[in-house]
């Protein structure tokens, strides 16, 4: 790829991705004068404090980041709250009304609280809301997604689309790859075509994840985006598209290679196994990624 990214990444699973096109830099750096070449935006899902001390005493060393700036914080979602005298005295006050993914990449990305539930939209979804992913393609970037759930889960969602319920998969994988919520079906072929806000142009330039229609058959990607992908691939300003295959054991080999072409412009690819997520290594050695080390006493 010819064009100089600005990553925005986004893990939660997932890892989104923004470029800079042309020579556009952004200053973000603490040196007077120096320009980020990418710009990264990472969210762990369940990477909380026990989870990282979890994963230190899992590889016996302290993790690469452990020296980093960091602080912590807790909201909730429009119209939520947190009171711990309630949480002391009911004990199902903490378990309702907790914020969502949806709510919470909305706030990350737009910088509005939103209800439980909204994608980029306001809590009464009237409103469509900015996000970063919008405000880099203004300035000439590039932006995309990276994930390990679903393209169109409610966290890679917010990054790239609109709408009222995060439910709405297709609605959301058809806006973020193409601009239009409805550009491979409608309400009457789905549900999960419903709630968009409009067009987003320019879509993305990258969107790989997890949600493949062969592994996956919920509400995230069907056959017709699958096959539009395909369909497509290859084709001046199209997606360059990659997936898994059955068989297949260097599917992430012939992804590099693919973003490494200068030809390639713009990349999507869909993986994931049977519960639609990525496959992780198991801690006995086994299973489809057995490369993670097994569990030592």
């Amino acid at each position: 790829m010819k064009r100089r990214w600005l990553v925005g990444s986004l893990a939660a699973i997932l890892l989104l991705l923004i470029w800079t096109g042309g020579r556009r830099h952004v200053r973000i750096s603490r040196e007077p004068g120096a320009a980020a070449r990418h710009v990264i935006i990472l969210i762990g899902d369940g990477f909380g404090a026990k989870h990282l001390e979890a994963a230190e005493k899992y590889r016996r060393s302290p993790a690469p980041f452990s020296g980093w700036p960091r602080t912590w914080s807790a909201t909730c979602a429009a119209r939520g709250s947190y009171d711990p005298q309630f949480a002391w005295s009911d004990f199902d006050y903490a378990a309702e009304g907790a914020t969502d993914s949806a709510a919470a990449a909305t706030a990350m990305f737009t910088g509005h609280k939103t209800g439980n539930g909204r994608i980029s939209v306001s809590a009464d979804a009237s409103d469509r809301l900015m996000t970063l992913a919008e405000m880099a393609r203004r300035q000439g970037m590039a932006a995309g997604v990276v994930t390990s759930v679903e393209i169109s889960d409610a966290t890679p969602g917010a990054w790239m689309a609109h709408n009222d319920r995060r439910n709405n998969g297709f609605a959301i994988a058809d806006e973020g790859l193409w601009g239009d919520p409805g550009a491979t079906g409608a309400l009457r072929d789905s549900p999960f075509y419903g709630g968009g806000h409009g067009p987003t142009e320019p879509p993305m330039d990258v969107v790989i994840g997890c949600g493949h229609p062969d592994w996956d058959g919920r509400h995230f990607v069907n056959r017709a985006i699958r096959d539009k992908l395909a369909r497509e691939s290859g084709l001046s300003g199209a997606f360059l598209y990659l997936e898994r295959r059955i068989g297949e054991r260097e599917a992430g080999a012939r992804l590099l290679s693919a973003a490494a072409k200068p030809s390639t412009t713009r990349l999507a690819g869909l993986y994931g196994g049977p519960g639609g997520d990525w496959i992780t290594g198991w801690p006995t050695g086994r299973g489809p990624t057995p490369r993670i080390p097994p569990w030592r006493k």
